[in-house]
């Protein structure tokens, strides 16, 4: 059974997520409207000899391309494996969820719209100073901090790693790569899985991103809390976040971590408890 909206499970959707409302083939196609006439207007500009505005006009069609593609939904999949992940030189088999690697193409999309709101920003600043008009100062606080978060986006898309990613869950701990290297913490150190939601501000609208938050006890060499974005994953989330769920709240089933056991447990879906909270 599919769930369009929620993916190919059966599982509860966590109340705490929602479907991003930029989100679908909706977006994709008006990216995909919207690109024809940019891109008309960057060969204008390349030949009547304005380089200046080509740059700056493809850059804009560059945006559209990438958010266009990383609109499109994604078929979502039972994919779970079996895994043995290397720990301090010592083999654990496991089960893994696969997470999908950054987009070179969008970090480089990110990256570049980040530079052309903050380079628009920046002349929005000098106007203020030089002709003391105020008014400027607004726009540029409006543009200049979408700018910096895409640019930080876009940068950290660039870095990361697109090796190995993934959530590997063994019978003595989790271990999470999302690309800027891999957190490993027992099942001892695991405080809670929670379901979360994160909006980034885009002008009047915001893009909404679900989450699923491991909560860890605290340590000097790792963060308090492990984010894995659900768009990431090649699983669908409510299984991956049923799953954690269900390893952190029943030690007793770690065990079957090591083995083939698990994965036919998460194959099932038997991953869902009646003590679970459904505040969650």
């Amino acid at each position: 059974m599919v769930d369009h909206v929620r993916g190919v499970t059966a599982l509860p959707w966590p109340p705490a997520w929602r479907r991003p409302s930029w989100g679908g083939w909706r977006v994709s196609v008006l990216c995909g409207v919207l690109l024809v006439p940019v891109s008309a207007a960057t060969a204008v500009a390349i030949g009547q000899g304005q380089p200046g505005r080509a740059v700056l006009v493809g850059l804009g069609a560059l945006v559209l391309g990438a958010v266009g593609v990383a609109a499109r939904p994604r078929r979502r999949a039972w994919v779970v494996e079996q895994s043995a992940v290397d720990v301090d030189g010592t083999v654990e088999p496991g089960v893994r969820f696969a997470v999908r690697p950054s987009s070179v193409l969008t970090g480089m999309a990110l990256a570049a719209g980040g530079v052309a709101l903050l380079a628009a920003a920046v002349a929005m600043v000098v106007i203020v100073a030089s002709r003391g008009e105020a008014r400027f100062l607004v726009g540029a606080v409006v543009v200049g901090v979408p700018g910096a978060l895409l640019l930080v986006g876009g940068i950290a898309a660039l870095t990361a790693s697109r090796e190995g990613n993934a959530v590997d869950l063994t019978a003595n701990r989790v271990l999470v790569d999302t690309g800027h290297g891999r957190t490993a913490v027992p099942w001892t150190e695991v405080d809670d899985v929670t379901a979360a939601l994160a909006a980034v501000p885009v002008g009047r609208s915001a893009a909404i991103q679900n989450l699923i938050v491991i909560a860890v006890a605290p340590s000097v060499d790792r963060a308090e809390r492990l984010v894995i974005a659900c768009d990431r994953l090649v699983a669908d989330p409510a299984l991956v976040y049923h799953g954690l769920r269900h390893y952190l709240l029943n030690p007793d089933d770690r065990g079957e971590l090591s083995s083939a056991a698990a994965v036919r447990r998460l194959e099932a879906g038997r991953v869902v408890s009646a003590d679970d909270p459904p505040d969650h």
